[in-house]
């Protein structure tokens, strides 16, 4: 343009006017003008540009206006030059004044402005931080005429909302690109401009989440997280995936955790941003909770008799690991030593106190513990120390030892305290006494226990009889002619104290009198006369009486005797009862009659007593030159004496242990009569503990106790002499209960009864109990041994039963103690179920066809091995309300993937006479609960998932199957259809097995 300004500018001036010299010529008329040219002009806009039109042909001077019609703005007309206006066309009309020589002329041109180059639009791109709905108004430089905004092709449309003006709203975040157009006006060229949008993404409002840290284990138990700021509107929570999955259980919506053991983990937060926020990092926290401290390791301070051979564990309840057993430092290793420290298992050393630290490693979820507790092995109680009481009569320094049984350690004796001191004397260590003098005296017997027995302490009484004075007797006597009031004086031999006499009761009246003051007896009158004679003793004799008789015969002068009748004593003289003796006496033996009863002196006038027996004797008096002779028959009789006081045991005890068909001998025999035999005797009461063979007195031991031996002596001259004595026959020590058949374990199912172990070396009665406490409601032990499982134990899949069986050892030996277990295991199927159900999350009705006799009470229950069905608070018996299960599931339960807690209702629904329902949680007791307190006529349970229910919440989709089913069980008395009731409490009528398989969505 600036180039074709110049050479219109050049081209005007070159063609200038005449010279100045020219000289003026005559007027001629003009000539017609040979032809202005003037050729269009199109030029380029230029603001306040100018251009001059290039004329030729011109005679004289130019000038240009514009034609009618023509556009006035795109030039302005000056007088040499066009100034530029606008873009446009309009027409000039170029005039040529002429000259003196040619007229002037005019023509026409088309002047057109065409729109001018322009530079760039001068454009910026534009950041904006995301708001929604803000306005911002966009500009350019450079920009000529009108501007158009839009959206540029395939750019988002989601970033801004752009209008023609350059007002956009933020609509998104992200980048796009807006093309402004400028049509350039009306003078210059369009032209476009593209600039780039970018909305930044807001900052998203999230929270950042902290660590939980420190917390106690406490199974089931709620943690919330712990955060500052606010949370996203949108987000979820994960276990992270290489974490620990078995510490909590976590809502993926809510975050809230479910405690499931000790130990770490980490939790994977995600934060959804708002649309048009700037994303929100995952963000993870560590939740750590802490092993529980194990409060329910338990034992307790153990006093135990001394076991010698025995090798009992110490028990700990309530361990979570392995255990370990020690003597604490410093505590006496001589009471027991730990053959198995991590049994518990241990032997007797001692007697004595110690203490025992029992440390439980812990696992997973609990802290190692260690308890500290009390051993003392006491002296074993042994049988009762026993002794037997000695009688025996006087003989100066007589020995008699002590009779003492089941002793276990060292004796020692003494004269008890308060006892006489006078009767024996004792050697402490031996027990053996030395007779003193007649009495009674207490001796206490100790023995030390040697060293595992307790020390005892028993006494027993030595009684030393005085002798008998069998010697002691008084002549009978005859007086012939004896005058009124003579004075009689008895003749006593061998008396031991002073002699008192009494006119016997038996007397013949009127012949004898006794002065009651000073006791004289006077011959009062004929006849025989009876008086008793007692000599009083002294310190070594009893009291001894005998009666002998005085006869007064009539003047007549015959030579009488009679009859002689005495107990037997060895040597014992008598005298001849022989009257009216006139000459010289002699006797002979009847005929046939024994000899060796008596001798007879007639020089003295006596009897000897020599055996027993009864003899008749010839006496012959030879009268004199005045009598003739006479010849009487004198019978003798001599009795039996009462006993053999010289007979004696060397013992009057045999002790010794039980043993099977076991032979003893009796204590030697002393002191035996001439012409004697020994017989033995048990009475049959005694005979279960010794027999006795009569005649040799061998023993055979037949079981323990304590049995009398009868020794009886069959003589000439003595009465049966007993003695006794006493065996003592201490119960053997067991030779160990065994278990023959250990009791199978077994699946658990309603009624459950499970015999007790066969036992071998069983001697007596047997006795159960639980070795430890076990709960009444669980189990319950009958005498015999039979085990009823009353309701699944609830301990999941180890449930161990140990019982203590005790023999009591009969009659012959020591008791004796075995423990054994069983083990419950969960229930099965095909165990006399109703039937298996499937619980897939819609209401499942379970209705039990048992009958229930009118009046009666039923329930029902619910559990698995984990736990039992609950109902909260005091609801149990309120209508409307259910029961909640909690069960454990898994979405791969073989595997144990995806495993949770989940709770469903149950609910006791059975159905009313009058068609209504009712409506009680399964556990409730139901008798009368219908309308018109009537029974129901079925028994029905409906079982329903409730997503509000604990655990259900926190489900994520899936489908989840349990890993046990629940077992429902009805509870009736027995009762048949027809109006039979069976004898029986309340018991497991029927029972089902409810499988969990639910979809969650």
């Amino acid at each position: 343009m600036r180039y074709l300004l110049l050479m219109i500018t050049f081209l005007i001036t070159a063609c200038g006017g005449s010279d100045g010299d020219d000289t003026a010529t005559p007027t001629q008329e003009k000539l017609t003008h040979p032809g202005l040219i003037a050729p269009d002009i199109r030029a380029d806009y230029s603001p306040s540009g100018s251009l001059t039109p290039v004329v030729n042909g011109s005679l004289g001077s130019i000038s240009f206006t514009l034609a009618d019609g023509a556009a006035n703005d795109v030039v302005r007309v000056n007088q040499n030059s066009l100034t530029l206006l606008n873009v446009g066309q309009t027409k000039l009309i170029v005039t040529d004044s002429g000259n003196s020589q040619y007229k002037a002329t005019s023509r026409s041109l088309n002047v057109t402005v065409d729109k001018a180059s322009r530079d760039p639009l001068l454009t910026n791109n534009y950041s904006y931080s995301y708001t929604a709905g803000a306005i911002h108004q966009v500009s350019v430089s450079g920009a000529k005429g009108q501007l158009l905004y839009e959206l540029s092709a395939d750019y988002p449309d989601d970033v801004v909302k752009i209008d023609i003006t350059g007002s956009l709203i933020v609509w998104g975040e992200g980048l796009t690109q807006v093309t402004v157009k400028d049509d350039g006006g009306r003078n210059y060229q369009s032209s476009e401009s593209q600039f780039s949008i970018t909305v930044e993404a807001a900052d998203s409002q999230f929270a950042s989440y902290r660590d939980i840290t420190n917390k106690p284990l406490v199974f089931g138990g709620t943690l919330l997280p712990i955060y500052s700021g606010s949370p996203s509107s949108e987000i979820s929570f994960a276990i992270a995936e290489n974490a620990n999955q078995d510490v909590v259980q976590i809502h993926p919506i809510t975050g809230v955790m479910n405690i499931r053991g000790a130990g770490e983990t980490e939790i994977v937060v995600s934060q959804t941003a708002e649309d048009n926020h700037q994303d929100i990092a995952k963000q993870t926290f560590k939740v750590s909770i802490n092993k529980a401290d194990n409060t329910g390791l338990k034992t307790s301070a153990l006093t135990i008799p001394y076991g010698f051979d025995d090798e009992p564990r110490l028990q700990a309840t309530g361990a979570q690991g392995t255990l370990t057993f020690e003597i604490v430092d410093g505590e006496s290793t001589d009471v027991i030593n730990f053959i198995n420290s991590e049994t518990g298992q241990y032997s007797f050393s001692g007697i004595g106190e110690t203490k025992v630290k029992i440390t439980d490693a812990g696992n997973r979820n609990y802290l190692s513990k260690t308890i500290v507790t009390t051993v003392k092995v006491e002296r074993v109680q042994s049988a009762s120390l026993s002794s037997v009481d000695l009688e025996s009569s006087y003989q100066e320094n007589k020995m008699i030892s002590a009779q003492v049984a089941s002793r276990q350690g060292k004796l020692s004796f003494s004269l008890a305290t308060g006892s006489a001191t006078d009767v024996v004397s004792i050697d402490a260590q031996s027990g053996d006494m030395t007779v003193l003098k007649p009495g009674k005296a207490e001796i206490s017997v100790t023995d030390d226990g040697d060293p595992f027995y307790i020390p005892q302490t028993t006494s027993f009484f030595v009684t030393i009889n005085k002798l008998t004075n069998d010697q002691f007797s008084v002549d009978d006597s005859r007086v012939n002619n004896v005058a009124n009031n003579t004075v009689f004086t008895p003749n006593p031999r061998n008396n031991q104290g002073p002699v008192t006499y009494m006119i016997s009761a038996q007397s013949k009246a009127n012949v004898l009198t006794q002065d009651p003051t000073t006791k004289v007896i006077t011959l009062t009158g004929a006849g025989r006369g009876w008086i008793t004679a007692t000599d009083h003793g002294n310190d070594y004799y009893l009291s001894q009486t005998t009666d002998f008789y005085i006869d007064v015969n009539y003047a007549a002068g015959t030579l009488l005797a009679d009859p002689i009748r005495t107990n037997f004593v060895a040597d014992k003289v008598v005298s001849l009862p022989i009257s009216g003796v006139v000459g010289q006496l002699s006797y002979t033996l009847d005929n046939g009659q024994p000899g060796d009863v008596v001798d007879i002196n007639l020089v003295d006038r006596t009897v000897t007593i020599k055996n027993a027996g009864h003899t008749n004797y010839i006496i012959t008096d030879s009268g004199n030159g005045a009598i003739a002779s006479r010849k009487i028959y004198l019978p003798i009789t001599v009795e039996k004496a009462a006993t053999n006081v010289n007979l004696g045991l060397n013992s009057t005890l045999v002790d010794t242990i039980y043993e099977e068909d076991k032979q003893l001998t009796s204590p030697a025999v002393s002191g035996t009569a001439t012409e004697s035999s020994i017989k033995y005797f048990v009475d049959y009461s005694d005979r279960q503990v010794v027999t006795a063979d009569s005649s040799s007195g061998a023993l055979t031991i037949q079981g323990a106790g304590s049995a009398e031996v009868q020794v009886t002596e069959v003589s000439r001259n003595f009465e049966d002499t007993i003695r006794s004595f006493t065996v003592n026959v201490g119960k053997a020590r067991h030779p160990g209960l065994t278990i023959a058949k250990q009791v199978p374990g077994a699946s658990y199912y309603p009624g459950l009864e499970m015999a007790p172990a066969e036992l071998g070396n069983q001697f007596g009665t047997l006795s159960y109990k639980f070795k430890h406490t076990e709960k009444p409601e669980v189990y319950d032990l009958s005498q015999n041994g039979t085990l009823r499982i009353l309701q699944y134990p609830g301990s999941r899949g180890n449930n161990y039963v140990y019982i203590t069986v005790t023999d009591d050892g009969g009659d012959n030996y020591l008791p004796d103690s075995i423990d054994y277990f069983t083990q419950v295991s969960p229930i099965e199927e095909r165990s006399g179920e109703q039937s298996v159900l499937t619980f897939d999350g819609t209401e499942l009705s379970i209705i039990s066809l048992i009958d229930v006799a009118a009046g009666d009470m039923t329930y029902f229950s619910a559990f698995d091995t984990r736990s039992e069905a609950e109902t909260m608070g005091d609801n149990l018996q309120k209508s409307g309300g259910y029961t909640t299960k909690t069960v454990s599931v898994c979405q791969e339960p073989a595997s144990l993937v995806g495993c949770a807690l989940m709770t469903v209702r149950l609910q006791n629904t059975s159905h009313c006479p009058d068609g209504s329902k009712i409506a009680y949680p399964v556990g409730a007791k139901i008798r009368y609960e219908c309308p018109g307190l009537r029974q129901p006529t079925n028994s029905e349970v409906t079982v329903s998932f409730d997503k509000k229910d604990a655990f259900n919440a926190s489900l994520s989709a899936g489908t989840y199957q349990a890993i046990e089913p629940i077992t429902l069980v009805h509870f009736a008395k027995p009762y048949r259809a027809g109006g039979v009731i069976e004898m029986g409490d309340i018991q497991a009528r029927a029972w089902w097995l409810i499988k969990v398989n639910l979809t969650v969505n």
